[in-house]
């Protein structure tokens, strides 16, 4: 890609074969990491996009996010331009102006520039580039190969002398088209010739380019689009300075030690007096460390509010946090571990990545990749994980953030990897009551029983919310055109309670009445009306995070005065083996009808090969939810027919003559 030289072609590209639907391609995204004669280390960038919608215009504005404070970072040399074909088919083109680059501070450490490249119009094509530099060997660029669309070449090149070492590590689910380490010979002068010894010096050369990358958009169930996006991260893993070789990737273990050494971390679990004799009071009574431990839980996670920030470190130390009844996760988890210590009950911390912070890569011992830490309690042969931060989550219960990532448990003198899973789901157990009259209209009563996710989940939407669009939310009326007449929980403000939610309900539309017939679908509450998956294809796992199981009734009463002309089926299917399954039982009697159906995913996390056979399933329980009764009203009985009596014999005339004749 040579800059401003653009093929007429692209210019008249209407729409991008690959992906119809998409409103840009990146044509062509060009990176390059390389070391000057000041020995600094050069980040370049070269974009070009087409741009076919109106839709695509996000792609015209454009953020670079640098570090402004140590170590520190400067941007040079920002150039953009737009392109397109002119009434008479020539290439005409405007220029991004230094004025219309904007620059905010984000933070101390961190200062972002923004343009947005001048005369965007459907089918022209935008490029810009810049270079960043930097002293500090650390601040290595990664790379990202996909985006929000397709991009038809994206290449990355680091060139580093033999001096530097570092380490890579390729996310995604992409083939690479090129994925090589060449030696390459480069000429320094000045700084870094004296001090790499030689003008022209041998180095590695890392190149990587995927070609004809597919868009990555969300899709359901995911941790985060990072975790699945092609990419390559890298870090510095040792160099070579004037007084010999300097390894700065640590290892694990010193991450370890050092995290137990600090103030921050292990100085904060901390059995201060304060601590023991609220511990003392908490644990009176209690005969077994683990009902100590469980009522050392439930204190925290009633008394001490999150704030809601996630970190790995606390700032505040146990006694304030007593005072202040409020802390960072960090915050609470040490307090947690401090009351449990103060019990007599060992618990260790665990570092963790939440689900939209990203995967961890083990390789490189850094802590900056973790964003949130846990207690781990060993009680015989019973391990639990325990997380105090939100009062309505059981103590059986880890928050959906932490579930099927990675952990690292913080123990002197040994490097243990977890993997944290569920064996609970989200429960709703349903029952629907509905009466059918003669129009057509009905009325019932819903009510849905939570459990495990399924209680934690709807308890958190509770909060002030009124009981009647509770019910609208959680029953999806609205859609159904049914309307909640009235609504009653129970159970929403405990943990330890089944939570119930019972609506009485009615609407003139859910069932059709039209000329003597009346057609209704049974499945008045959790249906799915569409197939979550949408795409065709997909590379990266169905992560669902915990099961679900939803068993629903459904009973029906039909007027007397008509009959079931047209039933359901009796449905059963799988994906996998028995992955997946969706069960319905439709029963008739009479002028009653009943509709048991139940839907469970029991595994968590769903492989790339298997995504076709579970859409394939919900496609299948899209359509079976969508099938209806049909009723046909019962035919009037015909008035008996009235039996002619036996005609009378006729009246014979006399034939005596009267007088007189």
């Amino acid at each position: 890609m040579e800059w401003g030289v653009i093929p007429k072609v692209d210019l008249e590209m209407k729409s991008y074969d690959p992906d119809p639907d998409a409103a840009a391609v990146i044509l062509c995204d060009y990176g390059e990491s390389s070391f000057n004669d000041d020995l600094n280390l050069v980040f370049k960038k070269h974009m070009r996009i087409k741009i076919l919608t109106a839709k695509g215009y996000d792609w015209g504005t454009q953020s670079i996010v640098i570090h402004s404070s140590t170590p520190k970072e400067f941007i040079r040399d920002i150039e953009g331009v737009t392109y397109w074909l002119g009434e008479n088919g020539e290439v005409e083109k405007k220029e991004l102006e230094s004025s219309d680059i904007f620059t905010e501070n984000i933070d101390a450490n961190r200062t972002q520039y923004r343009f947005t490249l001048p005369a965007l119009k459907p089918g022209c094509i935008v490029e810009f580039r810049y270079s960043i530099s930097t002293d500090n060997w650390a601040l290595v660029h990664d790379w990202e190969f996909q985006y929000s669309e397709p991009v038809f070449w994206s290449e990355y090149r680091l060139v580093v002398p033999r001096i530097a070492i570092y380490g890579g590590v390729t996310i995604g689910y992409e083939q690479f088209y090129t994925d090589i380490i060449e030696e390459v010979d480069r000429t320094f002068s000045g700084f870094a010739k004296s001090y790499l010894g030689s003008g022209r010096v041998e180095c590695n050369q890392y190149r990587w380019i995927v070609h004809n990358a597919p868009a990555i958009r969300n899709e359901p169930f995911i941790t985060t689009l990072d975790d699945y996006r092609e990419k390559v991260d890298l870090q510095l893993s040792a160099y070579a300075s004037v007084h010999g070789p300097k390894k700065y990737l640590d290892t694990w273990d010193n991450v370890i030690k050092e995290l137990l050494d600090n103030d921050e971390f292990g100085g904060r679990i901390d059995v201060t007096r304060r601590v023991r004799k609220q511990t003392e009071e908490i644990i009176a009574g209690a005969a077994t460390p683990e009902e100590k431990m469980k009522r050392i839980y439930e204190w925290v996670a009633s008394s001490i509010v999150w704030s809601g920030e996630r970190r790995v470190f606390a700032e505040q130390e146990v006694n304030d946090v007593l005072d202040s009844k409020k802390g960072s996760n960090a915050e609470i988890t040490f307090l947690l571990l401090s009351m449990l210590k103060s019990a007599g009950i060992d618990g260790t911390p665990v570092i963790v990545s939440t689900r939209d912070n990203g995967l961890v890569q083990e390789v490189y011992p850094i802590v900056s990749q973790f964003n949130y830490v846990l207690t781990r309690v060993d009680l015989g042969p019973a391990t639990f994980y325990l997380d105090p931060t939100d009062p309505y989550r059981p103590i059986d219960l880890l928050p959906e953030r932490v579930l099927n990532v990675k952990g690292l448990a913080i123990k002197k003198d040994t490097v243990e990897w977890l993997t944290f899973s569920t064996p609970k789901h989200a429960v709703i157990l349903s029952l629907a009551a509905l009466t059918i009259k003669e129009d057509g209209s009905c009325t019932g009563m819903f009510e849905d029983g939570y459990r495990d996710y399924g209680a934690l989940n709807v308890r958190r939407g509770f909060h002030d919310a009124k009981e009647i669009d509770i019910a609208k939310d959680q029953f999806e009326t609205d859609a159904a055109g049914i309307t909640v007449d009235s609504a009653v929980t129970e159970g929403r403000d405990s943990s330890a309670q089944l939570l119930t939610l019972k609506a009485w309900v009615s609407s003139s539309t859910y069932a059709q009445s039209n000329g003597g017939m009346i057609y209704f679908n049974p499945q008045v509450i959790n249906r799915f009306s569409q197939n979550p998956f949408k795409t065709k294809i997909r590379k990266f796992p169905v992560d669902y995070a915990y099961g679900r199981e939803v068993n629903t009734v459904v009973n029906v009463t039909i007027p007397d005065s008509f009959e079931v002309k047209e039933k359901i089926d009796n449905k059963a299917f799988s994906a996998g083996e028995n992955d997946a399954v969706f069960v319905r039982m439709v029963a008739v009697d009479s002028n009653k009808i009943q509709v048991r159906t139940k839907f469970i995913v029991k595994k968590s996390v769903f492989p790339p090969e298997e995504y076709q056979d579970l859409r394939n399933f919900y496609a299948k329980v899209v359509a079976a939810q969508s099938e209806q009764f049909v009723l046909a009203r019962l035919k009037a009985p015909e008035p008996p027919q009235s039996v002619p009596s036996k005609p009378e014999p006729p009246v014979k005339k006399s034939l005596k003559k009267k007088k007189g004749k």
